[in-house]
């Protein structure tokens, strides 16, 4: 039975991804779905922004860039501008020259964070090239936070498995499903 559901929650967020740009309030989206959402205005906290257009975008916003030419079917470029970024927003940054295809590096200075950001740690000694942990502890995870938890024994170089226990999830968070038998090495996909 419980394979059967999240068999169903996958095939949902498959046809949904292929689906035309979601602008979705968080009250329409169900367990296993992920809120986007585009307008600031929307965003109480506890959710995120999910922002495409770099024209759009204000600060206090994410920008997540995608390049469609360098982007093939289960990958995903994330492109961030430092200087634009002020003191509470997230800052992505990618090196060019230590990232090959299947490597993403997220960086982010905890002292920054003010409640209702999202706190990405990165221990260094603990990763490995193509492997990204998400380190989180659920107790100093504020409403407005999201609490990312990552198995490191289950992680293969170039993959990204994202579990949260839909119980342990208050309104606020997002839930992140995904299957490791459905990844491909290099390749990130969001369910």
């Amino acid at each position: 039975m419980k394979t059967a559901f999240f068999a169903a929650i996958v095939n949902t967020a498959i046809a949904m991804s292929f689906a035309a740009p979601i602008q979705a309030r968080s009250e329409d989206v169900d367990a296993g779905n992920i809120q986007w959402l585009k307008r600031s205005e929307e965003v109480d906290a506890g959710n995120i922004q999910w922002l495409k257009r770099a024209e759009d975008v204000d600060d206090g916003n994410i920008q997540w860039f995608k390049r469609a030419e360098d982007v093939d079917a289960g990958n995903i470029q994330w492109l961030k501008r430092g200087e634009d970024v002020d003191a509470g927003n997230i800052q992505w940054f990618k090196r060019g020259e230590d990232v090959d295809d299947s490597n993403i590096q997220w960086l982010k200075r905890a002292e920054n964070v003010d409640e209702g950001n999202i706190q990405w740690f990165k221990r260094g000694e603990e990763v490995d090239d193509a492997n990204i942990q998400w380190l989180k502890r659920a107790e100093d995870v504020d409403e407005g936070n999201i609490q990312w938890l990552k198995r490191a024994e289950n992680v293969d170089d170039g993959n990204i498995q994202w579990f949260k226990r839909g119980e342990d999830v208050d309104d606020g968070n997002i839930q992140w499903f995904k299957r490791g038998e459905d990844v491909d090495d290099a390749n990130i996909q969001w369910f």
